[in-house]
């Protein structure tokens, strides 16, 4: 007997899957952009640079002048430069855009203004956009000029009391004669400013009375010589003086901020470091070392300044030290110094180029330490079991366990593992002694297959002091 077909139930079902399929159609080819209010679509084009944000004029009739509402200026000569041609006509055009954009725009005020030049033009057009902004109550200040000549700013920059955010960088001239005062001012940001010395320095952070966050990267011209930080308001603050400097000046760095939380300090050519105690201090990190100058011998160095420095961080609960400074406490520790203790660091990251020893030194002074992350910079210069230990790789037992391995480490990550007898020993007695180790996360250098799949055997036969540990190996 054939199948009795219901025509009804067929021609509703086709029905329905036609109405589902035209109304899919509509969704996907609707713009629910446009129909977004235009507060939210203002926000939308201040995340984009100026030149795109102009761009959308082009959309339709609604976005021709939305732009000109926006509050954000993000102005960037190279996005409109061809590539590797810059020519006049283009220079003039940059101009011309910038000008064009000031003159039509309608907001009230400038939440952010952003000026990137990488090009000679004449001055006194750039102090007039600088100028406009402050006039219209600029709160965020991002200034990078990379001409020949420097550019001194407009008079009215250095009284401007809406300015929350100011950046700063390369060839601008803050000059020292006139009086500095930013009551608003909570993040500064001063990266490779030639016209900055130890008289200007302390007069700019002394006009900024609330001062939240300062990161200053120096340049290899400047004239600092004692770099002085000195703010009650400060939380955060970055300091890089990796540059290569005049051999026959003496260099130093004075911190003086008690409510400090958080410190990122990366310095090769400082020969002392005067630092209060941050009793606040949270988070650290550090990269000291003697790489342009060695007028301190390494013992010294390491015991004296770089030691003292680790003593008035003591407080942190995160701590990070670069291969740098690593070396120059190593070299300390073998003189005879000693770690202080460091009672609240839960989490310690560590880059080595050799020894292992002085990880297990720092393990000792962390009682509370939960979180452990190594990386090693540099290869071993022998992989497997030889019958020689490479000398890049050292480490031997400790006396007695670290107190933080046996009651409170939880998570090892081990990176630049190159499986050599060394380390396979080292993991050996972390997973034997570790008893409440969670997860062991090792990264290796490009090893062979073969040999990887070697070591992660012997990885897994090792005894585990901790039955609900993982072990990752990659």
């Amino acid at each position: 007997m054939a199948p009795v077909t219901n025509s009804a139930s067929i021609a509703t079902s086709s029905s329905k899957r036609r109405k589902y399929l035209e109304a899919g159609k509509t969704v996907e080819s609707e713009d629910r952009i446009s129909y977004l209010p235009p507060e939210v679509l203002c926000r939308i084009l201040s995340l984009l640079p100026t030149k795109y944000a102009v761009g959308t004029s082009v959309l339709s009739t609604r976005w021709k002048y939305l732009w000109v509402s926006v509050s954000s200026y993000d102005f960037d000569d190279e996005l409109l430069f061809l590539p590797a041609k810059h020519s006049g006509e283009d220079k003039c055009h940059f101009l011309n855009f910038v000008d064009r954009v000031l003159i039509l725009q309608k907001a009230p005020s400038v939440k952010k203004f952003r000026l990137k030049c990488s090009q000679e033009y004449d001055t006194s057009r750039i102090n007039m956009w600088i100028s406009f902004a402050i006039m219209h109550d600029v709160e965020e200040l991002d200034i990078r000029v990379f001409m020949k000549d420097s550019l001194a700013l407009p008079r009215s920059f250095f009284d401007c009391k809406t300015l929350v955010v100011l950046k700063l960088s390369s060839n601008l001239n803050i000059g020292s004669s006139l009086p500095i005062c930013f009551p608003n001012l909570k993040t500064l940001d001063l990266c490779s400013l030639d016209c900055l010395d130890d008289s200007l320095m302390k007069k700019i952070i002394a006009g900024c009375p609330i001062l939240e966050e300062l990161r200053i990267k120096r340049s290899a011209l400047d004239k600092i010589q004692n770099l002085c930080v000195q703010s009650s308001s400060l939380r955060r603050l970055m300091l890089y003086c990796c540059i290569a400097c005049p051999k026959d000046h003496k260099y130093s760095v004075v911190i003086e901020s008690p409510c400090l939380q958080f410190l990122d300090l990366g310095d090769y050519i400082s020969e002392d470091f005067n630092v209060n105690e941050l009793s606040q201090l949270s988070e650290a990190r550090l990269s000291v070392a003697q790489i342009y100058k060695q007028s301190i011998p390494s013992d010294d160095y390491g015991e004296n300044l770089i030691g003292n420095l680790l003593c008035k961080i003591s407080n942190v609960r995160r701590l990070k030290l670069s291969h740098h400074i690593n070396k120059s406490v190593a070299c300390a520790l073998e003189a005879g110094s000693c770690l202080c203790t460091y009672p609240n660091l839960t989490c310690l990251e560590v880059e080595l180029e050799g020894s292992w020893q002085f990880v297990f030194d720092l393990l000792e002074s962390s009682p509370n330490l939960e979180v452990l992350v190594c990386t090693k910079v540099r290869r071993c210069t022998q992989i497997g079991k030889g019958p020689q230990v490479p000398h890049c790789c050292i480490w031997k037992p400790p006396d007695s366990i670290p107190s933080c391995i046996s009651s409170r480490l939880g998570k090892i990550q081990l990176a630049g593992f190159d499986g050599c007898q060394v380390e396979m020993r080292l993991v050996q007695y972390i997973l034997k002694s570790a008893k409440f180790l969670q997860e062991l996360k090792i990264t290796s250098h490009k090893l062979d297959l073969k040999l990887q799949s070697s070591i992660l055997k012997e990885l897994l036969l090792f005894p585990r002091g901790s039955v609900s540990c993982q072990i990752e190996f990659s």
